[in-house]
């Protein structure tokens, strides 16, 4: 017996480093990849020729097939033959495969679009055959033969179309073979001319509007120019010769194009003298057309013959009258230089632009003059000629979003992984048989820093008996090995196992991917890549909330900062905001002047808890502002607001805080109250909380902060009780840093190992750096400003942070127990508490000792209940005894503050 089971072992053991081999060689295998063709190739070249000769050829066949010899004849009554009347489709299917050639190669989409192509063809022949119901009546003489030579008489829809209508027709009838092959015809002509009925429609829609919106333009024209007409005044006319007194007589181009008159002119002093008589007849109408002026400068003649300048027509109602400006006249008319003639033409200029004229139009003409030849002048930019448009106001600038090359991305080697990962599957299996345990490896997971080795027991092996086992693996392989339990989805168990050489995941890789550019929503953000090569990506709308902790250079700052660029990588200024929170001041420094922020970055932990007030009262008028609008969340509001100019447009507000462990040293109270405020309701407002931590304890991370976070993000930590505080379970101490990390969003049943992307800080400045330059300099809010800084001088008060904790609903600080104290030793001394065995230790009453644990827990020194089993303790004894210095320390400066005013 004893034989048989050492050579059952043996067989055991050869198969599964068979199939170890095979599963690696499979992966490992290199697979030939397909290499794009080019479109620009000379055999796609050769291709796109072909197939418009073919067409042509086959289109002439169709047209004169009596010219084309056998071949011609042959194709001709083939193809009609075959299809009856829709092989008219032939050549122009043809011509469009040679027109788009190029294109279809490029998207890989040849073979699709000439399969449908064919059905095309096919399915109309059904719908001709069908539409002239042929198929109502299916003689029993109609062969195959028969309607071949219908078709080529363009009588049905040939020998395919007639049979395939004639079939159907027993099935679904002759209303059903119609409907079919029409609907199918319309779905596979979308597929293959990618124009659908809407696409119609809205272009059918747009013609129409434009025409009605011309027609009503052209009525107002009218109605404007009969009203100009009405008012227009006459003016003296002179005829050349007869007043040469003012030198600067010029000829100007009226309003309208090609309606240059001249025969009829005006002597300058009647022109600016203001005496308006009639209109001459002939004299030429001008319309104001939306504000936009032709401006026309000398016209540019040889110097041989009396040079003229052209008419203008200018309306008054543009022109301002000030004392400063010479409205660029002078840049038209040559002003004399002397006094006299200045002060003349300056009471000149008063008298025509007359400001009750503002709905009238001048018609200004000069006579002709003989200039003396000088050089031309080019023709001036609307600023400096005759009229000066009034300053429009200045358009807020669109937000550039910074360009992709800013991030690098470099190819990564994995070394020899193939065998790597063959030793240590082996080892994995050779470890565990060596306790008894019978596995197999069925399947390998090769992620940028860690290799997954799924693991089937043998039948009958427990779970527990395999995860027990983790630091025996972990010495067979001399590395930090991490058992996940059963996968979920497979009958396989996960032995984690970080590989030799790691790859560096670049946060390019993934906002320069399809899954980044197609998410909906303007707040999804890159994480990094899982075990399986998978990119991870995360919607903090749908956290709502993240809590990001880990020890100190563990990735904690990278995961933050790949959170941040991947925004600023997909929302707008006005669709996101962030409030940064860095009590360390070196983190966030750099973000400082870019559009997004709503105030400068926080640095001082008691403004920091006026900015978290703030962000309280936002939410509060938030919520006012959808229960007066009757909606449910922020994309609701701003949907149904979209098109209404006077609704306030509100931005997703993102509160970023890198260290919550300085926030609650300094300001316990205010800070954990806003938090706390801000978890518990502000998903709907569209306001979220990113916190980060380097000290996961009790005493930062609270049970009432841990309620209301439900995503967490689990860098590498010292010890198992950190890990259990962040993720509730134990894990996270057996990471491997460097980005490698444990995430666990709503909602999942186990957290997913993965490895964060990076990215550099120069790579940071340099992002920040192209927004600040292509972006307008940031102006903060002063009531923001303001108000947290008046929050900030009332923080730590005595009574404000009881009145706020009030506000939530937990009624204020209550008195202490004087059995606490001994409660948490016995739960510290005894690694787990309940309220039997602090009725049996502390000869307690049940109420009061339930009472108690509830005060643990709110404390977040014991887990919350799970069933009938004890409460687990999350602290250590050191960490209580900081709890009680802290405590005793805020009891000391609450009895100064006490004391104070009656120091005199």
């Amino acid at each position: 017996m004893a034989e048989k089971k050492n050579t059952s072992s043996k067989n055991d053991k050869r198969k599964s480093a068979e199939f170890v081999e095979e599963e690696i060689d499979k992966k490992s295998k290199p697979q030939k990849e397909k290499v794009p063709s080019d479109p620009s190739s000379v055999g796609n070249q050769i291709k796109t020729i072909v197939l418009f000769a073919v067409a042509l050829f086959v289109g002439i066949c169709f047209i004169w097939r009596d010219s084309v010899g056998i071949i011609g004849r042959f194709i001709f009554e083939g193809l009609f033959g075959i299809f009856g009347g829709s092989a008219i489709l032939v050549p122009l299917l043809l011509l469009n495969h040679a027109i788009f050639h190029k294109r279809d190669v490029e998207s890989g989409a040849v073979r699709y679009k000439w399969s449908f192509s064919v059905l095309t063809v096919f399915l109309l022949s059904m719908t001709v055959h069908s539409i002239l119901g042929l198929c109502k009546k299916v003689t029993p003489d109609e062969t195959v033969g028969s309607l071949f030579e219908n078709g080529k008489a363009l009588v049905g829809g040939g020998a395919v179309g007639g049979v395939c209508a004639n079939f159907l027709s027993k099935g679904i009838g002759y209303i059903g073979v119609l409907i079919f092959s029409l609907v199918f015809f319309i779905i596979l002509s979308i597929f293959l001319f990618g124009f659908t009925p809407a696409m119609f429609w809205e272009r059918a829609k747009f013609y129409a509007v434009r025409k009605m919106e011309r027609r009503e333009e052209n009525k107002g024209r009218k109605k404007e120019a009969k009203k100009v007409s009405e008012k227009e005044t006459k003016m003296p006319v002179s005829r050349p010769g007869d007043n040469d007194e003012n030198p600067v007589a010029t000829e100007r181009t009226p309003r309208r194009r090609g309606e240059i008159d001249d025969d009829i002119f005006y002597d300058s002093d009647d022109l600016f003298s203001g005496n308006e008589k009639d209109a001459a007849p002939g004299g030429k109408k001008s319309k104001n057309e939306d504000n936009i002026y032709d401006i026309y400068d000398i016209d540019e003649k040889p110097a041989t013959k009396k040079n003229v300048r052209t008419e203008i027509i200018v309306p008054v109602e543009t022109m301002k009258n000030d004392d400063d400006d010479d409205y660029g006249l002078d840049s038209i008319f040559n002003v004399p230089e002397s006094e006299e003639a200045k002060e003349k033409f300056s009471r000149r200029k008063d008298d025509y632009y007359d400001p009750d004229e503002s709905e009238a139009q001048a018609e200004i003409k000069v006579k002709k003059e003989t200039l003396t030849p000088k050089r031309q002048r080019p023709a001036r930019e609307p600023k400096s000629a005759a009229i000066e448009l009034p300053p429009a106001a200045p358009e807020k600038p669109d937000y550039i979003f910074p360009p992709i090359d800013l991030l690098p991305y470099k190819e990564q080697t994995s070394g020899d992984s193939q065998s790597e990962m063959t030793i240590s599957a082996q080892k994995i299996v050779d470890t565990l048989e060596n306790f008894n345990i019978h596995t197999r490896v069925v399947g390998i997971s090769r992620g940028p820093a860690v290799t997954r080795y799924e693991i089937a027991p043998e039948m009958g092996t427990k779970v527990s008996a395999i995860i027990n086992r983790s630091d025996d693996v972990s010495l067979s392989l001399a590395s930090t090995v991490r058992i996940s339990g059963v996968i979920p989805g497979k009958s396989a168990i996960g032995i984690e196992v970080p590989n030799k050489n790691v790859s560096i995941v670049y946060l390019r890789s993934l906002i320069d991917s399809d899954e980044f550019r197609n998410a909906k929503s303007k707040v999804t953000a890159g994480l990094g890549v899982d075990l399986a090569g998978t990119k991870v990506f995360l919607d903090v709308a749908k956290m709502p909330h993240l809590l990001i902790a880990g020890a100190t250079g563990m990735g904690k700052s990278v995961c933050m900062n790949s959170l941040i660029v991947s925004i600023l990588y997909k929302a707008r200024p006005d669709e996101v905001k962030f409030i940064f929170i860095d009590p360390k001041k070196v983190e966030f420094s750099m973000y400082n002047g870019i559009p997004h922020l709503l105030v400068p970055v926080v640095f001082d932990p008691k403004k920091a808890a006026g900015a978290l007030h703030w962000a309280v009262t936002e939410m509060e008028r938030r919520y006012d502002i959808l229960e007066a609008t009757g909606k449910r969340n922020l994309a609701q509001y701003n949907e149904a607001t979209k098109d209404d100019p006077n609704a306030e447009r509100l931005p997703q507000i993102i509160i970023i805080i890198d260290e919550l462990a300085d926030l609650m040293t300094t300001a316990p109270d205010d800070v954990e109250t806003s938090i706390n405020r801000i978890a518990a309701k502000a998903r709907a407002a569209g306001m979220h909380l990113i916190i980060g931590t380097q000290r996961p304890s009790v005493d930062v991370i609270t049970g009432t902060i841990k309620s209301n976070i439900p995503s967490r993000i689990a860098c590498k930590v010292s010890s198992q009780i950190d890990s259990r505080t962040i993720l509730d379970t134990a894990g996270a101490e057996k990471l491997i840093g460097r980005g490698d990390m444990l995430f666990s969003p709503v909602g999942s049943m186990s957290p997913t190992r993965v490895q964060g992307a990076f990215v550099d800080e120069a790579e940071i400045e340099k992002i920040v750096s192209f927004i600040k330059e292509h972006s307008e300099e940031k102006e903060y809010d002063s009531k923001i400003v303001d108000t947290i800084n008046k929050e900030a001088e009332l923080c730590g008060k005595k009574g404000k942070a009881q009145s706020s904790a009030g506000d939530d609903g937990e009624g204020g600080d209550e008195p202490e127990d004087n059995m606490l104290k001994a409660a948490i030793e016995l739960a510290i001394d005894e690694k787990k508490i309940s309220t039997s065995l602090i009725q049996r230790r502390l000869s307690l009453g049940y109420g009061r000792a339930a009472k108690l644990i509830d005060v643990m827990e709110r404390r977040g020194i014991v887990s919350a209940p799970d069933g009938q089993k004890p409460r687990s303790v999350l602290i250590t004894r050191e960490q209580y005894y900081e709890m009680q210095m802290r405590d005793s320390g805020k009891t000391h400066n609450n009895d100064e503050e006490d004391e104070a005013p009656w120091e005199d």
